[in-house]
């Protein structure tokens, strides 16, 4: 799997980006729902 050839910084980088993501379409898409 490409996750363990990742070193250990890359790893804590790529699942804050992936919870970052996830927060901001949690936030966007009620706005966006209620505004379509």
């Amino acid at each position: 799997m490409l996750i363990t050839m990742m070193t250990r910084d890359q790893k804590i980088s790529m699942i804050a980006l992936v919870a970052i993501a996830a927060v901001f379409v949690g936030v966007i898409s009620p706005i966006t729902t209620t505004f379509a």
